[in-house]
């Protein structure tokens, strides 16, 4: 009989797997076992952090380190204005820690690169006194390096873009200098959004190199594509990150590396400046180590008016009723989750839906050559077409496509997937999920990792994963929620209730 239960929770598994769609999973799968140290440019990165840190004490700002690691923005800011802490001894101690973590010999690579002015933008902070009482003044944010900026470079982990600087920062860049934060860092990423090539490690690219999972370097995959975001807030290497999804590519990296990682609902956050993969499914989105940063870097780069830092409140589950997908609740993470919802005071049920028709790998397909053409031609970059790109791949495929970019010419190549199509399906998806909610009377899906991502990104939903507890292995497995399209604020509330209650976040050792 155990033999028989034992077999009976893999063919689950398998069919999960299945179900969960192929441009996030099976990348994961195929590259654990490829995992290598592989890192470039690392001495220019450290040579702008020292320039930096020359004549700063650097051992006085370690012993503050209570006052940072693991704190959130509020608590940054109280121990600034209470004279305990400044802006630049803030920014200091995480570049110290990207320096010695990050980009040493075996460090994690989850940074690109530093901002050369980073450690002047915050004395100039110090000196000048928070006139608009932004909550982000001062604050650290790296920001995950297929999002422009003016003042370092932006290159997606390609080769074909090194060294390329937008006229201009992206949208959410300029939200978020307007409230006085300071853009500390650009974190790595899988190469184009994970979209490069099937046999690529997720974490990789050929610019950079790879990306390690703080939890066991060489060991567990880092997730993608937002893998370096997600390493950055783990590893307290910046005080708040970015990163960008279109399936599972902000809550997979956070869920397996212990943080919080919020996609939100489609079109809440504007995608100018960004270097895209699908228009119809991307979005950028707060990855942090706690949920209340995650809200407060939200309500700043979308504007969504309906956010009130005020009312996070730790029993808003009590009486909640969540959804479980039936087919999981047998899994091993899924009976932790229920068991951490009940305790938290929500009521389960467990829902059923038909997702055979949800699939978006052609969408990517089909936009992605256009969608990038237009983004070159309109920052002028280096290159103007996916074209051009290849053909700058191929002149040294070992260096510049060491996995090759199967992914990039099938995208090069035309199709027959429509706009309208396109629209189609996502409204179906859009329905599906407003079908879920009303049938089963819930108030969020819950799920663990990214095992509903497929469902959401379709939908347009918000997703939101929140740590929920370290395996025997030492990998991190997140609590995911999801609520109905533009109900984010929702979202954000059942998130930081079960955070509050659960307390699942560990803390990765980094030495």
């Amino acid at each position: 009989m155990k033999a028989l239960k034992i077999i009976g929770i893999i063919a689950i598994v398998i069919l999960v797997i299945f179900l969960v769609g192929r441009t996030v999973l099976n990348k994961a799968i195929t590259s654990e076992n490829q995992i290598t140290r592989q890192s470039k440019n690392n001495e220019e990165v450290i040579a702008i952090i020292d320039k930096q840190l020359d004549g700063i004490n650097i051992e006085n700002i370690l012993k503050k380190k209570h006052l940072i690691l693991e704190k959130n923005v509020e608590e940054l800011q109280n121990s600034i204005k209470s004279g305990e802490l400044t802006y630049e001894e803030l920014t200091a101690f995480y570049l110290y820690r990207i320096k010695q973590f990050d980009q040493n010999e075996k460090g994690l690579n989850s940074v690109i690169t530093v901002n050369p002015m980073s450690i002047e933008l915050a004395r100039k902070c110090d000196e000048n006194p928070n006139s608009n009482n932004s909550i982000l003044y001062g604050i650290p944010v790296a920001l995950k390096d297929n999002i422009n900026t003016k003042d370092m470079p932006t290159t997606a982990g390609s080769p074909a873009l090194e060294g390329f600087i937008p006229a201009e920062d992206a949208d959410i860049v300029m939200k978020l200098k307007k409230d006085g934060a300071i853009i500390l860092a650009k974190a790595n990423l899988s190469e184009f959004a994970n979209f490069k090539s099937y046999t690529m490690p997720n974490g990789y690219n050929d610019h950079k190199g790879q990306n390690l999972n703080p939890y066991g370097p060489l060991k567990i995959t880092t997730w993608g594509s937002s893998s370096g975001s997600g390493t950055c807030a783990s590893s307290n290497f910046a005080a708040l990150t970015i990163g960008t999804e279109t399936t599972g590519s902000i809550v997979a990296p956070a869920s397996v590396q212990g943080v919080v990682g919020y996609r939100p609902s489609l079109g809440k956050v504007s995608g100018q400046g960004i270097v895209p993969l699908s228009h119809s499914l991307d979005t950028a989105g707060p990855i942090t180590r706690n949920v209340y940063d995650a809200a407060v870097l939200y309500k700043t780069i979308s504007d969504d008016n309906s956010v009130d830092l005020n009312k996070l409140d730790k029993n808003y589950l009590t009486g909640k009723t969540i959804g479980i997908v039936e087919l999981y609740k047998d899994l091993p993470d899924t009976k932790k989750l229920i068991e951490s919802l009940e305790k938290a005071g929500a009521n389960i049920v467990f829902i059923k839906y038909d997702g055979s028709k949800l699939d978006n790998f052609d969408i990517l397909v089909a936009e992605f050559r256009d969608d990038l053409n237009e983004y070159l031609v309109k920052y002028d970059a280096p290159f103007k077409s996916l074209k051009d790109i290849l053909s700058f791949y191929e002149d040294d495929r070992e260096n510049r496509a060491k996995y090759g970019y199967d992914l990039l010419t099938m995208a090069d190549k035309s199709n027959d997937v429509t706009a309208e199509n396109i629209e189609e399906r996502m409204n179906n998806a859009d329905k599906l999920m407003n079908e879920i909610f009303d049938t089963y009377k819930i108030d969020a899906l819950a799920s663990t990792d990214n095992s509903l991502s497929l469902l959401a990104c379709m939908s347009g939903s918000p997703e939101i994963t929140v740590p929920l507890y370290v395996d025997d292995t030492n990998t991190p497995h997140g609590a995911t929620f999801s609520t109905r399209p533009d109900n984010d604020f929702e979202a954000l509330k059942i998130s930081y209730s079960f955070e509050q209650k659960t307390n699942g976040r560990i803390p990765p050792i980094i030495e």
